[in-house]
C-alpha cells in the first residue's frame, strides 16, 4: 500500500509539473487573446488531467472585477459551469473514468469560498491585479479502470461557452505529444 501511495504521488507531482511546465512555456510564447483559451490534456498510466485556461472575457463577457450583482451572478455560473466536468468533457465510457477533483482558479472568484461534491478548491489568482486580463483556470483530474479504451473525449466547451472560437489543446499521452486546433465544428480528441 505504501508503493502505491508513493507512486500515486509521483504520477501527481509529474502531472503537475508537466502541466504546469508547458504552460508557461506556453504563456510566454503567447498573447493574452479573446475567442482563444487553451487546453492541456495528460494522460499517464490509468490517470487523465485536463487543464483549461481562457480569458474571463471568454467565460462571462468581462475581465474586471465585479461591481454590480449580475456580475456576481455571471462569476457564479461560470465557476458552476466550470465544476461540471461531464457536461465540458465527454469521455468514452468503456474508458470508466471517474472524476476525483476539480480545481478553479481565477482573481475573480472570492477567496475562502470552498465549495461542491468533488473536493473543489475555489481560490483567487495570487498573479492577477485589479487592472490584469483576469482569466480562469480549471483542472479536472480523473482516474480510469479501463484506460485502454480511452479512444475519444468530446469537448463540449463550445456550447457552454460561446464566446470561444478556438482551443489550442496540447496533448501529452502514451502515444506521445501532441498539438490541435480545436473549434465549434472540430471537437474530437482522438486517441
Amino acid at each position: 500500500m505504501k508503493n502505491y501511495l508513493v507512486q500515486c504521488l509521483f504520477v501527481f507531482l509529474f502531472l503537475n509539473l508537466s502541466v504546469h511546465t508547458a504552460f508557461a512555456f506556453e504563456e510566454e510564447h503567447e498573447a493574452h487573446e479573446h475567442g482563444h483559451a487553451t487546453l492541456m490534456l495528460v494522460q499517464e498510466k490509468d490517470e487523465l488531467q485536463l487543464v483549461f485556461k481562457s480569458p474571463a472575457m471568454n467565460i462571462i463577457g468581462f475581465e474586471h472585477q465585479v461591481n454590480s450583482p449580475e456580475q456576481h451572478a455571471k462569476v457564479e455560473w461560470a465557476k458552476q459551469s466550470l465544476s461540471d466536468a461531464a457536461q465540458l468533457f465527454l469521455i468514452s465510457q468503456k474508458a470508466q473514468c471517474a472524476l476525483e477533483h476539480v480545481h478553479i482558479t481565477s482573481s475573480l472568484l472570492e477567496t475562502g469560498d470552498h465549495s461542491d461534491e468533488h473536493e473543489d478548491h475555489l481560490d483567487g489568482h495570487k498573479g492577477e491585479d485589479k487592472d490584469s486580463h483576469s482569466e480562469f483556470e480549471a483542472e479536472y483530474h480523473f482516474e480510469c479502470a479501463n484506460i485502454s479504451a480511452l479512444k475519444e473525449i468530446k469537448v463540449a466547451l463550445f456550447e457552454t461557452f460561446t464566446s470561444i472560437e478556438e482551443l489550442e489543446t496540447h496533448i501529452i499521452s502514451k502515444a506521445g505529444q501532441a498539438l490541435l486546433e480545436l473549434d465549434r465544428h472540430n471537437v474530437s480528441i482522438k486517441f
